[in-house]
């Protein structure tokens, strides 16, 4: 994972909002100096340790992960099924889970404007925050809970390896059984 805690320093600070960073020492540090950098001496920055993201989620308004470069983030689920409000960057495998305007707000990486504007649009309407964010929690608990995910990765192995898959079949026909591929 590649952060943009200098792209979230820039927009919060913009907006006069407070930013909590959860992350290393090394990306508060980075914040700070964006802060100051871009003239945002306002901005007031709260360090959290890592391992203690999910404690906080639980009084967050809103989950802004900036990453510049991203898999596809664990945590973007954990703020998604918790029905939090989500504004990121359209990096990695991020817009596999978030369709900008419609369960969420997509960004392009590295841009503090149109990331602060996202998070405008988001404070400015908290019925319409609230309507993406449930969405996307539906989104979530649809397919991307851990059995979903462990029966899509299995499937793939079975299509791949050309397995058979052996099921009852409900009426008792063909001796029992079904065969699907």
């Amino acid at each position: 994972m590649s952060t943009g805690v200098a792209q979230a320093a820039g927009a919060f600070g913009a907006l006069g909002l407070a930013l909590l960073v959860v992350a290393t020492r090394r990306d508060l540090r980075v914040a700070g100096l964006a802060a100051w950098a871009l003239g945002c001496a306002g901005l007031t920055v709260y360090l959290a340790p890592h391992g203690h993201h999910r404690l906080l989620a639980a009084a967050a308004d809103a989950y802004v992960p900036p990453s510049l470069a991203e898999a596809f983030p664990f945590t973007l689920l954990e703020a998604a099924a918790r029905g939090l409000p989500i504004v990121s960057t359209s990096v990695g495998g991020i817009p596999e889970l978030i369709t900008d305007g419609i369960n969420g707000w997509l960004v392009p990486p590295n841009d503090p404007v149109r990331l602060a504007e996202a998070m405008l649009a988001l404070q400015s309407d908290p019925n319409h925050a609230a309507t993406l964010a449930g969405l996307l929690r539906q989104r979530v608990m649809a397919g991307f809970l851990e059995h979903h995910m462990v029966a899509a990765t299995a499937r793939i192995y079975r299509e791949a390896l050309g397995i058979v898959q052996i099921e009852e079949s409900p009426d008792r026909s063909n001796h029992g059984t079904v065969l699907r591929p």
